[in-house]
């Protein structure tokens, strides 16, 4: 199958969606999928380099994506949103750009993450003419603003996500809250081929001092 996986945001920058996208792209290829990466990004490699591309200006070898299997969109603007900031693509350019990939590429599926957030993924979600999966990340108690903004304009191009996944029951409540219909949550996954259960007792850690969980 030839699936191609979207991201809203800077391809060159760590952060938890492309990690996301990072590991179901090498458990897809894993399984004998052909998969293509589209998401903007900056100081990245050009087309005629043979290296890899990857998150964090290619500084954590562990997220390595042959280049051949990246296709950047146009580089990107730090946005302040929702406690953080989100290198995302704000040039109305990567419309056509987008329409362009997806028109030569013959993809037999889109996996768009967050869908609803400018432009790369709104992009890829407008011009989509395959089946759509949707996996919803943000968590928002109060306003948040790419979401208003999509359903005044896109309601009609989000019935095209004919899949939507949830990673958390916060994330489903923010995406419901602006677009009521079904989500499914799945939780992010974990390696358990890097994080082994093979952690000391409770028991062997008594009288060690005090003992700190960290969860991220």
């Amino acid at each position: 199958m030839k699936i191609c996986m979207v991201s809203p945001y800077s391809w060159s920058y760590r952060g938890g969606v492309n990690y996301h996208l990072w590991h179901l792209y090498r458990e897809m290829v894993r399984r004998g999928h052909q998969v293509t990466v589209l998401a903007p990004g900056d100081d990245l490699p050009s087309d005629g380099d043979d290296g890899s591309s990857k998150p964090g200006g290619g500084g954590d070898q562990s997220l390595q994506v042959p280049r051949e299997d990246v296709l950047i969109v146009g580089h990107t603007v730090p946005i302040p949103a929702n406690g953080a900031v989100s290198r995302i693509s704000l040039w109305p350019g990567i419309w056509h750009r987008v329409d362009r990939v997806i028109a030569t590429h013959d993809f037999d599926l889109l996996h768009i993450h967050e869908p609803l957030v400018p432009m790369v993924s709104l992009a890829a979600l407008s011009k989509a003419e395959c089946p759509v999966v949707g996996t919803f990340h943000a968590a928002c108690e109060g306003a948040y603003y790419p979401y208003a903004f999509a359903r005044t304009f896109l309601r009609r191009s989000f019935e095209k996500v004919g899949a939507r996944i949830a990673v958390s029951a916060s994330a489903k409540e923010l995406a419901a809250r602006y677009f009521p219909t079904s989500y499914e949550v799945i939780p992010n996954g974990v390696d358990i081929d890097r994080f082994q259960p093979d952690l000391p007792t409770h028991e062997e850690l008594t009288g060690r001092g005090p003992t700190v969980l960290f969860v991220g």
